[in-house]
């Protein structure tokens, strides 16, 4: 195992509605994510997957616990490191596909010619390239996250946050984008936490898989994934490995609908 550049501490959600009784979403939920490891969250719905990522993005605060990033506590700060995809599309529909993808890097100051470079590589590890002067609206749904994908990676986070970002999409869609994302992550090795509903996607795609019980949501289990790298996404769920992983994940999942 690597080092732990992202600990998540105690952490402790609570919630009230109007005149609702308050509720726990999050109750002492720790985990740590090593450098370069793909890390997947999945849980029954309603169990503070999501509430999860934000307080770990710095958007929104814990009742309780810690958040450290490379060592250093972050709680409630969003660290310069770190990038954030979420399940909403945030594209900007007035700007073409080009514009959208370097609005990171201007924002951060970075240099037109080494912006332009890096806008040049994003275009094309995304397919992107030919629809580069096109604007959201022309694309497919498919092609307007591949261009949120970029938005966040061609800012070079060295840790990367996604919140269910490919849950709205068909699964020849999906399974396209998945395919991408391994490609690129094979070259970039960015750490990432990936928040999803979808145990298949999960397994397809990540490290590790941390199963979070139903709410208050807690760690229920931390559950390595056997399949070796690299993936073919296709090819990948007819392996041995991946039935066994969906057997025993899914057992576990299955005990919080009992």
């Amino acid at each position: 195992m690597g080092r732990a550049v992202v600990e998540v501490r105690d952490i402790t959600r609570r919630f009230a509605h109007g005149a609702a009784e308050p509720f726990t979403a999050l109750d002492r939920v720790s985990f740590e994510v090593t450098e370069s490891e793909f890390l997947a969250i999945v849980g029954p719905s309603g169990c503070g997957k999501s509430t999860l990522l934000h307080i770990v993005a710095g958007l929104k605060r814990p009742d309780g616990g810690a958040v450290l990033i490379g060592g250093r506590e972050t709680t409630g700060t969003t660290p310069r490191e770190m990038g954030y995809l979420f399940q909403e599309d945030t594209v900007l529909p007035w700007y073409s596909v080009e514009r959208n993808i370097a609005l990171g890097l201007e924002y951060r100051g970075v240099a037109p010619a080494e912006a332009r470079t890096r806008v040049e590589w994003a275009l094309g590890v995304s397919g992107l390239g030919e629809f580069r002067r096109s604007y959201p609206h022309q694309l497919s749904g498919g092609m307007r996250r591949r261009v949120a994908l970029m938005m966040t990676l061609v800012v070079d986070p060295k840790i990367l946050l996604m919140d269910e970002p490919f849950g709205a999409l068909d699964t020849h869609t999906k399974t396209r984008l998945h395919a991408s994302l391994l490609e690129i992550w094979e070259k970039t090795r960015q750490t990432i936490v990936f928040v999803t509903h979808d145990l298949m996607e999960a397994i397809t795609l990540s490290d590790r898989i941390i199963i979070m019980s139903g709410r208050p949501g807690r760690v229920k289990a931390a559950y390595p994934i056997r399949i070796p790298r690299p993936r073919d996404v296709i090819k990948v769920k007819d392996s041995e490995e991946y039935l066994e992983d969906f057997r025993e994940i899914w057992r576990i999942l299955g005990e919080e609908f009992v």
